[in-house]
């Protein structure tokens, strides 16, 4: 059984994107930029731009009223500066869902083309090598596509 990974559209709702590789996919993202992690090492030989899967563009907490924050520490004064920092890097995250289509394309068309991109990039991760990685990808395109319709 999979977790479920929300995508937050602009209006605020929610589109459900699931699969058993979620937590390997939300890692991957969450590290690309570190110099051995097999996203980086891809985007870097092929030159290709995925600033928009980056972790600076992937927000790990859904929306949460400022209220039930303090609620779990009152006294922690500097927990609402904390809230409200948040709540403004979620919201300057925010791209459009044809910008993330883009770069999943871009990748996917990558993966497609370099039979031999884990081997010769010596990523050897199985959620890479048996093709998950592809899988979630395509999985997560097609919730955005579905939601654009």
């Amino acid at each position: 059984m999979g977790l479920v990974l929300g995508i937050e559209t602009e209006t605020g709702q929610e589109i459900p994107y699931s699969g058993d590789g979620i937590l390997s996919l939300k890692h991957s993202l969450l590290t690309f930029g570190i110099h051995d992690e097999p996203l980086t090492k891809i985007a870097n030989q092929f030159q290709i731009n995925l600033e928009s899967l980056t972790g600076d563009k992937i927000v790990g907490r859904e929306d949460e009223t400022l209220e039930n924050f303090m609620s779990r520490d009152p006294d922690d004064k500097d927990r609402a500066k904390y809230w409200y920092k948040s709540q403004a890097t979620r919201e300057a995250a925010w791209q459009s869902p044809q910008t993330i289509i883009n770069a999943i394309v871009l990748l996917v068309k990558v993966l497609d083309t370099n039979s031999n991109i884990f081997s010769d990039l010596k990523i050897d991760d199985r959620y890479f090598t048996n093709g998950y990685f592809r899988i979630d990808l395509e999985t997560m395109m097609k919730a955005l596509v579905v939601r654009q319709s």
